[in-house]
């Protein structure tokens, strides 16, 4: 029986499921979770490998039949409309349309994928999921330096979508939304009528909120993980009530449960807005009826219940190893049933269960070692059909001269030809009127440019690639470009700052005054005058809360800076300039 490994390396997780069978009869055998090495830098990074070698090692896994995640945060994922139904007119076109929707990346940077999510009356609805490749050689990089050479990559998001699909959670919920919420992202997919309809990921992680509790408490990283996920003191409440006036103090241990529980609360906050912005959204003809959660972050104490609160919908844990009746090889059962979809979808799809046929390695990626990841039968399969198109190419070769000569043909009559004639034009024009070259130089650059672009079957699409490329450019040129950034309003930063100050207490800042104020697209700035100099900590603590600011902040570590602070010895005054620079979203 074949075998197969899926591999979720997370930040401090390294997930694998081990499965046997094909993808109507499959057996998840062994489950194992091991934690990683923290670090960063080279050190970190060889601390992870060593790490993975010695996982695969220890458990005596195959490391040729092994099926890894990819990430999908650092993903674009944009909904296009195309004038085609069948799926060989949507391939040959699917990459172009993605290239007019990817603002601020180049497509050659990308490995493009798409998944048809519904039909429109002029063809069909595709998602467009765009990976950048640098981010792919490093993953694929680090796997090498372990020793292993991966047959396919997934995105996790698609993965976790193959386990809901393959082991009957779909059938089930078919008007669902899936959530998996990481460490550093959460992946959200959204099932209407039993299709896959809409997915995201977002930068909304479980982290954030032990990142805030180690900040807030001055708590190294894995004693704040353990309060982030300890339930606090009102039976595992999310929320911890503000204490009345006429209630007595609290003691150390209550105010720090309370700090944990508050900034629980603003990742759930975050949490519900983009759940309900996917939601409201996507073209789903239902309403979604229940939200299934997994991921480390779906074991925060009382997040189903706040959500399903808030929400107005059940939401339940997924629970991928008790539904599959699988005994996790990990000290913690609870976390690895939480953890485990991701590595059991690259699995399955190694036994042929693919329904979304999502590859991440083709390209450049694309393995080179063919008879070593196809095995077996499909090897001999494969080399039957190597013999089968050598035969055809063969016979066939006389046909394919004619036809590239008629195509390639250095004559004047050949479709290559006729387009390089065009290029040169166009380009000599560009380097005459917009460069400011003289005729002779303009159009020694035009052959050079012409000749640079290979006689291949690509040739005419790499034509069109330049001159559309030189058009977009004289669209920007004459502020005629669609492609236009949002640009963020500075009042909304106004009104934020400004009811961000209002919710402090008045007696908290005594005497207090906004002396300058400066707000922008990618800053804003508040000089203030104070009595008391604790004031300012308590002014950047406020604005720092403020999700908005926060969330567009170019350092969201460290969102809100002090700049030059006086004290005036004569009135006993302080003055500061509090900053906040923004990300900017224009590049």
């Amino acid at each position: 029986m074949p075998r197969a490994v899926g591999l979720d390396v997370g930040r401090r997780l390294l997930k694998l499921a081990v499965a046997s069978g094909s993808a109507k009869s499959f057996k998840i055998q062994r489950f194992i979770v091991e934690e990683l090495p923290d670090g960063t830098g080279e050190e970190g990074e060889a601390a992870r490998v060593e790490a993975i070698r010695n996982v695969f090692a220890e458990h005596k896994l195959t490391k040729e039949d092994v099926c890894v995640s990819f990430d999908a945060g650092t993903t674009v994922f944009r909904d296009v409309a195309v004038p085609f139904r069948s799926d060989d007119q949507i391939e040959k076109v699917v990459r172009f349309e993605a290239e007019n929707h990817l603002h601020g990346r180049a497509i050659e940077d990308v490995v493009v994928n798409w998944v048809k999510t519904g039909d429109t009356k002029d063809g069909s609805q595709v998602l467009v999921m765009a990976a950048p490749k640098a981010e792919l050689a490093q993953r694929l990089g680090t796997l090498r330096r372990a020793g292993i050479e991966p047959a396919s990559v997934d995105l996790d998001a698609t993965a976790f979508y193959t386990a809901c699909a393959v082991t009957g959670v779909v059938a089930e919920h078919p008007n669902a939304v899936l959530l998996e919420i990481g460490a550093r992202t959460t992946n959200l997919v959204l099932v209407d009528g039993g299709q896959l309809r809409a997915v995201r990921s977002f930068l909304v992680g479980a982290d954030t909120v032990t990142a805030a509790v180690a900040s807030d408490l001055a708590l190294p990283a894995g004693e704040a993980a353990r309060r982030a996920l300890t339930p606090g003191p009102g039976d595992g409440d999310l929320l911890v009530p503000a204490v009345a006036p006429h209630e007595s103090a609290k003691s150390v241990a209550e105010l720090e449960a309370d700090v944990t529980g508050q900034r629980r609360e603003e990742f759930v906050r975050k949490l519900q807005r983009e759940i309900m912005r996917s939601i409201t959204s996507a073209r789903a003809t239902n309403a979604p009826e229940k939200i299934l959660v997994a991921g480390g972050g779906s074991l925060l104490p009382g997040l189903t219940d706040v959500l399903a609160e808030r929400l107005a919908m059940p939401v339940e844990r997924l629970g991928m190893l008790t539904r599959l009746g699988v005994d996790a090889e990990a000290a913690d059962p609870a976390l690895a049933d939480a953890v485990a979809p991701t590595a059991i979808g690259c699995a399955l799809r190694l036994l042929g269960a693919d329904p979304l046929q999502v590859e991440l390695r083709k390209d450049e990626f694309a393995p080179t070692n063919t008879f070593e990841v196809v095995r077996g039968v499909l090897a001999t399969t494969v080399t039957l059909l190597v013999v089968l198109f050598a035969f055809l190419a063969y016979t066939a070769k006389e046909r394919a001269d004619a036809e590239r000569n008629l195509f390639l043909g250095r004559n004047t009559t050949s479709v290559a030809s006729k387009a390089r004639t065009i290029l040169e034009s166009v380009e000599k024009r560009y380097q005459q009127d917009l460069k400011g070259k003289e005729e002779k130089e303009a159009t020694a650059e035009a052959k050079r440019i012409a000749g640079a672009i290979p006689a291949d079957p690509n040739y005419l699409i790499a034509v069109r690639n330049h001159l559309q490329r030189r058009y977009r450019e004289l669209e920007e040129g004459l502020g005629l470009s669609k492609d236009i950034p949002v640009i963020e309003s500075a009042l909304k930063v106004w009104v934020e700052i400004y009811g961000t100050l209002e919710k402090i207490p008045r007696e908290k800042l005594g005497w207090f005054r906004i002396n300058k104020g400066e707000f922008g697209q990618n800053s804003a700035g508040i000089t203030i005058e104070c009595s008391d100099i604790g004031v300012v900590d308590t002014v950047v603590e406020a604005l720092k809360a403020n999700a908005y600011l926060t969330g567009r902040a170019k350092d969201r570590s460290r969102p809100v800076t002090v700049g030059n602070q006086q004290t005036n010895n004569q009135t006993n005054r302080t003055t500061a300039r509090i900053e906040i620079l923004f990300e900017d979203v224009t590049k």
